[in-house]
Formats: structure tokens, sequence, C-alpha cells
């Protein structure tokens, strides 16, 4: 079965999402180039996609702020589970954003 994605959440200093899916996943390095993720329409500059366990965590070299709309995308990548099934795209996701200002 491939993994599913169980929700995305927006660490709390906007630098990072974690994409947490149902099963241990594959090392995600190599596929920062795969993800988009904007704020506000603006493409932010991911610095590092890695894996841990069911969660896929990405660095962003600039912080998001509070109140801005956050939205990820992710295909043609080779991102799989740890028994080599592969994710799913992923289209036009809103991460809730739940900074305070």
């Amino acid at each position: 079965m491939n993994p599913r994605l169980d929700s995305v959440s927006l660490d709390t200093t906007g630098y990072s999402v974690t994409l947490h899916y149902d099963q241990a996943m594959a090392d995600a390095y190599e596929q920062s180039v795969f993800f988009r993720i904007t704020s506000n329409n603006t493409p932010l500059d991911i610095k590092l996609c890695r894996s841990t366990l069911n969660k896929v965590i990405i660095n962003f070299s600039t912080a998001v702020n509070s109140g801005e709309n956050i939205v990820l995308n992710y295909s043609g990548g080779t991102l799989n589970s740890l028994e080599g099934k592969p994710a799913s795209d992923i289209v036009n996701l809103s991460v809730k954003n739940n900074l305070r200002e």
C-alpha cells in the first residue's frame, strides 16, 4: 500500500513544515527540488528536506510570518516509503498557519 499523507503542520518558528505519513519514509534528502511551497503566492527557498520515521521535514531559508497563506505542492519526485512504495503527488494543499504575531 502506498504511503498516505495524514497531515501537514507548520512549526512554531515558521521555518519548516512537517508532512506526517501513515508509514515510515525513505530518505528524502534529494527530494527538495520536487517540492514547491509558497507563502502569499511567493515561492519559499527550500534549504533542506529530510525524513525521520513517518515524517518528512522541509526547512526554509526564511521564515513564514503570521497570517501568510501557505500552499504545498509535490510532483515528479521519488519520495517513497521504506517499503519502496511511492508517495502521491500533492497539489495545492493549504497548510494551516497557526503562528502568532
